[in-house]
């Protein structure tokens, strides 16, 4: 199904918000920052080869790529997949910034996605303090 921008429950955001009002207030700095204007952060997924400007299925199943998915839903649909080095595990210094353009649920939680990429050399990285394993990342530079 195509992509369109859904506006969150007025009900459940009230609700979250009193009465998980550090939660909230810790998820929405995040969401704000990725969703702002110029912004220079995305998250990371981790996988071995992806093409600049060229449009790809992905289906997405382990459980903190899930959270991923649903948080990038609510911002700004964008993500950056990198490849790490098999010797020393470290993350290379550059990576494809791929914009979702097609979004599938599956009924057992998994997702369907389609994405265009483009090119990004990666200034910095590190784990997200809420989830622990997922990796966020800040981009310098965008080829397009």
């Amino acid at each position: 199904m195509p992509i369109s921008v859904n506006g969150s429950s007025v009900t459940l955001n009230d609700f979250t918000q009193k009465n998980f009002p550090e939660e909230f207030a810790e998820r929405k700095l995040q969401n704000d920052t990725m969703t702002n204007f110029g912004v220079d952060s995305m998250p990371l997924f981790v996988m071995d080869v992806v093409l600049p400007f060229h449009k790809f299925p992905l289906r997405i199943f382990e459980p903190r790529y899930r959270l991923m998915v649903r948080r990038i839903m609510e911002g700004n649909l964008r993500m950056g997949m990198v490849i790490t080095d098999s010797s020393t595990g470290s993350i290379a210094e550059f990576a494809c910034e791929v914009e979702i353009t097609e979004f599938a649920p599956l009924p057992d939680g998994r997702f369907h996605l389609e994405e265009i990429a483009c090119f990004v050399k990666l200034e910095e990285y590190w784990l997200n303090p809420t989830s622990k394993d997922l990796i966020e990342t800040r981009k310098i530079w965008k080829y397009q």
